[in-house]
């Protein structure tokens, strides 16, 4: 169960952090978008069957307001938004029947101070409370379960042009059970990543190479001072990641995605790879 919470308020810290970094419109001024899927069959891909994977609708602001799943995890779900265009609830009915719920709380800034996650019959979920600097940057989370007993502890520390520097995973005991440190060079751009383990030791180190208009097209993971993993990157004319490939520590490609996108900058179709063999194709139809 402890691992199950641990994993569960890293989920919502990353959900916290990277919201504000949503689009708030869609492009094009499209209002539903239909994901379709296909797999490979007998070694062969057939693209006359694809088979819907998401249903995606929008309101007039560009904010998401319905999505349904289908194969191979059914769903649906529904979001409200508030008269700021702010997400305060989230509810996500299950194909066995279950029923996640999400609820947000803002500041005066529009910055969500609390959030709480509920999850099949209520008994059990997390409530995070956030606080944040004058600037506005996240540099605390208080997770807590429905009883009202602290799950975990998160800090962040930024330098002063913004950059997340530092940030601290406690254990419900306070004790520190990861760190994370960050270095960037002189334009902002991230190039290093350190991760900590509980005696402070370095678990891993990721380098990042940025092209010159910031892009980040390359990352590497390393462990005891080898070569972990690698992943590399490429983007089009406007900025966006057209290729993506994955490769393990001997340097052979474990898994790679290309990208297309149509005059809006939407994507329109992903073909997905895995030891090097075509594995599946999405495709994205707007309305």
């Amino acid at each position: 169960m402890k691992g199950f919470y641990i994993t569960l308020i890293f989920f919502i810290l990353k959900i916290t952090f990277l919201y504000a970094q949503l689009p708030q419109e869609v492009k094009g001024g499209f209002k539903e978008c239909t994901v379709y899927k296909c797999f490979l069959k007998d070694s062969i891909i057939d693209t006359t069957n694809f088979y819907k994977a998401e249903l995606n609708k929008y309101n007039v602001n560009g904010n998401l307001i319905y999505s349904e799943g289908y194969m191979p995890n059914s769903y649906k779900d529904s979001v409200k938004y508030d008269s700021n265009r702010l997400r305060i609830e989230e509810v996500i009915f299950k194909s066995d029947g279950s029923i996640d719920k999400t609820k947000h709380k803002y500041n005066s800034a529009g910055k969500p101070v609390e959030i709480l996650h509920l999850f099949g019959d209520s008994l059990h979920g997390i409530r995070s409370l956030n606080k944040f600097d004058d600037k506005g940057n996240l540099i605390e989370t208080l997770s807590y379960d429905v009883n009202g007993f602290i799950r975990g502890k998160h800090t962040r520390k930024y330098d002063n042009v913004g950059n997340l520097i530092e940030e601290i995973g406690y254990n419900p005991n306070k004790s520190i059970a990861w760190k994370n440190n960050f270095k960037y060079d002189s334009s902002g751009h991230k190039v290093e990543s350190i991760n900590n383990s509980i005696n402070g030791n370095m678990s891993w180190k990721q380098v990042y190479k940025n092209d010159e208009k910031g892009n980040n097209i390359e990352v590497v993971q390393y462990r005891n001072n080898k070569v972990d993993w690698k992943d590399s990157y490429k983007y089009d004319d406007n900025g966006h990641m057209i290729e993506r490939v994955e490769c393990d520590s001997t340097g052979f490609q474990i898994s790679s995605y290309f990208c297309k996108y149509d005059k809006w900058g939407n994507i329109i179709e992903k073909l997905s790879y895995n030891n090097l063999k075509l594995d599946s194709i999405t495709k994205y139809v707007y309305f």
